[in-house]
Order: structure tokens, then sequence, then C-alpha cells
């Protein structure tokens, strides 16, 4: 969960800093001053303030930046930078590439060249993907009534995604303009649940302000579209097809009224249309559209190491819907959006306090991106369950951020929220024909729930010469609200989850690294064969690993790793976990 702190900085060039990235500045050897690249982190909108409970490959799980950027933490620098008078080397292209056993082959590549004058591109393209064995689940109920979720065999499947796209920046004397498109293709399949067949684009436009003047604005524009056959679970059938469309517009602005005084405004839109060219209705595919308007005016004053920003948001989502099984939404609220900071000791300590509120509209792009394996059953169930707002009612939190010394940053929060209709991962029993008789399988859904959240984050980084290290640490409680089938198959958020990595590097030429990310046990219900409900547990796990890098010199290294070195059974996405430990070994050109 974000905790943005205003400081008086605030007024002059509204950037909020956050408790968990303290020092985000990365210097880089070439025309530019680095910038992290600004990628789509491929989770579902969980209305979940815990960014452990769902991974993705191409979002850094490090709590603090690490200085050295090799083959662990690939973060390429792109044309959205800031020009700056730092060393030329000619440097153009960023590669990382590698493979090993099991395969887990993926590629990473920027290309910016040097161009001189106020404009510039990047290219790039991120791959990576896993084809093996995966690990099939049974829910195994024993003489007490209760239920574990077990490894009941395996089977072959694969997982690869690339993103291939480019970037155009041109400086104007007063603004920033970027325009961003790019192509994300996904291709999924196994037995068990199927396969998805993405093809998707997006594509953006930004302007954003520069200087210390008293308007200051950064408003984009854009369109995300992907069109995904999924393969249903029943061996045999043909695919079904699902499209989505979801274009709008994000911005901010700010108007300083005085020193200390400033008006904060942020209006969002966006119309998304979800089609199902399965389902038809009165002849036609089914076809959802929906409105989500977030419009967000704020006071903000700011002065002597304190900020404050109290404000109002008003979040709205209208629905329209061919089918006359799904009722039309309607859902427009008024949320509290207050956040306070104190800078206790200057550039040491800093306390915080927020009560915040809103509401979002759950994308199937959002879905897909978060769960590469998600089911045929969650698909066609989207349109009239999935598909819907989420209400954050209420997020209340305190916290303290800073940093001891020169080497040491910290930062810890905690609080209560409140979550209406929420995605939350469940079990659902499917039953088919097969061979002989009707087999039955228990397949991963997606279910919306109430339920009230206890949460605390500790977030801990330290860096050396010789040793980079960083750690999170996050405790929740999850108490779901009784509502029928909407949560009686819902599986509960781990109380326990975390990660932490260890750098140790000679000369800053040979690196070694140690990794470790964790959840504990999760507990839910499920119908067992006989069509009792009993208590379910999905046993925890934690992902051991190590790392490796040589740096021949300033443009070429080779590099290794493995994972899962303790052969846990490792859940990043509900019921989907592939088998054994693996080790990768590539180069890292940087020419």
């Amino acid at each position: 969960m974000r905790r943005y702190i205003f400081l008086a900085a605030v007024l002059l060039a509204s950037v909020a800093a956050s408790a968990q990235n303290l020092n985000p500045t990365v210097q880089v050897t070439n025309d530019y001053e680095g910038k992290l690249m600004e990628v789509e982190k491929q989770n579902v909108r969980m209305a979940v303030p815990d960014s452990l409970l769902k991974f993705d490959w191409n979002f850094n799980y490090s709590v603090f930046d690490n200085p050295y950027r090799g083959a662990y933490e690939f973060t390429p620098y792109r044309i959205d930078m800031k020009p700056d008078a730092t060393v030329r080397d000619n440097r153009m292209l960023f590669l990382r590439a590698g493979a090993g056993y099991s395969l887990h082959p993926e590629v990473q590549a920027v290309f910016t060249p040097a161009i001189q004058g106020r404009a510039g591109f990047s290219l790039y393209d991120d791959f990576k993907g896993y084809a093996g064995k995966y690990h099939s689940f049974e829910a195994i109920t024993g003489t007490s009534g209760n239920s574990l979720l077990e490894r009941a065999g395996e089977y072959k499947g694969h997982d690869f995604a690339n993103r291939l796209g480019g970037e155009f920046r041109y400086d104007a004397p007063t603004a920033v303009i970027t325009f961003d498109a790019g192509l994300d293709l996904l291709r999924t399949g196994e037995r068990s649940f199927g396969g998805n067949s993405m093809t998707g684009g997006t594509a953006t436009l930004r302007a954003r302000s520069l200087g210390q003047s008293d308007f200051l604005y950064d408003v984009s524009a854009g369109w995300k579209g992907l069109g995904n056959n999924v393969l249903p679970l029943h061996s045999g059938s043909n695919p079904d097809r699902y499209t989505e469309h979801d274009a709008g517009f994000d911005a901010r602005f700010i108007y300083r009224l005085a020193d200390n005084h400033a008006i904060r405004f942020e209006p969002s839109f966006h119309h998304i249309v979800f089609g199902d060219k399965v389902v038809v209705s009165d002849g036609k595919p089914g076809k959802v559209v929906t409105n989500a308007v977030d419009i967000a005016p704020a006071y903000v004053y700011s002065d002597n190491g304190f900020s404050v920003r109290a404000g109002l948001r008003f979040s709205g989502v209208w629905r329209d819907s061919v089918f006359e099984d799904m009722a039309d939404y309607d859902g427009r609220k008024l949320y509290p959006d207050f956040r306070l900071s104190y800078e206790a000791i200057p550039d040491m300590l800093v306390l915080s306090a927020k009560v915040v509120g809103g509401q979002h509209f759950n994308t199937y792009r959002s879905y897909l991106m978060d769960n590469h394996h998600l089911t045929d059953l969650v698909s066609a169930r989207y349109r009239s369950v999935s598909g819907d707002a989420t209400v954050n009612a209420i997020d209340a939190g305190l916290g303290v951020s800073g940093r001891v010394g020169s080497i040491f940053q910290y930062g810890a929060e905690a609080g209560f929220a409140r979550y209406l209709n929420a995605p939350m991962d469940g079990i659902a029993t499917s039953y088919f024909q097969g061979d002989i008789v009707p087999q039955e399988i228990v397949v991963p859904v997606i279910l919306m729930a109430n339920y009230n959240l206890i949460y605390a984050d500790l977030n801990g980084s330290l860096a050396s010469d010789r040793i980079d290290a960083s750690a999170r640490l996050r405790l929740q409680d999850s108490r779901l609200e009784p509502d029928g089938d909407r949560t009686s198959f819902c599986v509960e958020l781990p109380l326990f989850s975390g990660s932490a990595d260890l750098v140790y590097n000679w000369n800053r030429r040979v690196f070694a690294g140690l990794s470790a990310e964790w959840a504990s046990r999760r507990d839910g219900s499920v119908d067992d064969i006989s069509g009792r409900q009993a208590d379910i547990h999905v046993p925890g796990w934690i992902d051991l690993g190590v790392t490796a890098e040589f740096k021949l010199n300033n443009r070429f290294s080779v590099w290794a790793e493995g994972r899962n070195l303790l052969n846990k059974t490792v859940m990043r996405n509900f019921m989907i976990a592939e088998k054994g430990p693996y080790f990768t070994a590539g180069i890292c050109l940087n020419l």
C-alpha cells in the first residue's frame, strides 16, 4: 500500500514521497539521468494493500532500490527521463538474456539512441516464460471434516508473455510530452485449467509541466485493448472469445494560492467495453459497457516540515448490459481523502497519518495480467460477477519512515481498512464427462467479498559499499463477512507474508546474493465430493533463491540464479505452482 507523504516540495514540484521508496534515483552512464522503467504491474487490483499477495515477473520486490542494476534487478532506462549533463559513452543498447533448467527463458532489451535536440525515442522488449511441469491439487477431506489442499500429481504446461513497444519523448521549454505504445502477447496452456491466448495493445499520450510555475499539471490519455481466446476446462470444446477496450484519461492539476497553500484537483474518466462472443443476446454477441469516473479535489498546506492534504473523492461507476440476468450497476459515493505528515527530525524521521477511500472498476485485463492462467470459468462469470466495482469504504493508518545514519532506511505503517465487493481467491468444484464416468476437479475462481482488514507493514533497507540488503514484512488479518455463496468458498489472505534479499559485492565486479519470498497458510472452505462443506487449509510456502554475477568489463557480464531451492509448492497465483527448483544463466550487455 502506498503512503503519500506530502512535504513542502509538493507545492513546487507536485511529487508525493513514498515511505517505501525513499531513494529512487538511479544513475546510468548515458546521456540521461536514469529513472525506473514504467511497467504495468501485472496485479489484479485486489483491494488489498499487499504487493506480496500477488507477484509479478517484471516488478522489483526489493523495498528500496539497490544501487547496482545487473542481472537480478533488470531496470532498463528509457527515454522518459530528464536530460542531464552526465558522462556520455555512447551506450545505446541494454540486453539481458538467459535460459536454463527447468526452462525459464527471458529476454529484456532497451534500445535508446543518443539524439541531439529535444526529441528522442526508445524501443523495448520484455519476454519471460516457463515450459515444464505444474503441480495439480486436490481437496483431501479428513475424518475431522477439515480439508488440506494437497499436491495430487503433476501435468505439463507453459506460460509465455511478451511486451514489445516504443516510447517517444519531446522536451518542450515548459513541458514534457511522451507517447508510449506497446503490443502484449500472452500464451498459456495446461491440462487442468485450459489456457489463454491473448493479444493486446496499449497507447498512452502524456504531458506534464516543468519548472516552478504556480500552475502544474500532469495529463495522460490512452487506450488499452485485448482479445483473448480461452480454452474451456472440458476437453474437446472450441475456444471461447472475450474482448475488452478501455479508453480514458487521468489528470492531476495543482494551483498554488500562496507560499504555503495550494489547490489540488485529480479527475479521471474511463469508458470500458467488455465483449462476450460466447453468450448471444437477441442474436448479437453480449456486451457490457461501463463508465467509471473519479474526481478528487483537495486543499494542500505545507510549512516547516508539516504538510496536510484535505479533500473528498467522488467515485462513480455506471454499467449497461444487454444480458437480462445482469442488473444494471449504479455506484456513486463520496469518500474521505485526508493525508498528514510531519518531518519530526529533518531528513531523518517523518510521521504520517491518513484516512482515505474510493472505488475502482475491476477490468478483465487486470485479472488476466495478474493471473495468466485465468480459467474459462472465471472469464465466463466476469460479466456478471467479477466485472464490477470494488469499494474501499475507508483506509485509516499511521506511519513512520526515515533513516538511521547514511546507510539504513526504514518505513512502517499500521491501519484498518474496509472493503466491499473485493476480489478474493476462491475454490469451485467442476464436473465434466470423463472417458467412462463424470469426473470432478477443484479449480480456482474469483469471488467478490466484503471484509475488514487489520494490517501492519515493516520495511527496511541497508546499502553500503559491500552489502545491499532489503526486507519487507507484512501482517494482515482479513475478516470476511458471511454472505452465502459469495464468501462460502473464499480463501482468506495469508496472515504473514514478506520478502528479503541480500547482495554482497567484491569491488563492484563480483556479486553474490540470497533472496527469499514467503507467505503463511491460508484458510477457506470447499464442498467435498459428497457435497459437505469443509474447512480447507492452503499450506504456506517459501521461495529461497541465490544469484551470482561476474562483470568482465563495464559492457559485458555473465550471471546465474537459482530459485525454489527448497522445492516448495510456491503458489504466487492461487492453485498454480511450478514444479521443482530451477536454474537460469545468461549474459548482460550494455553497449
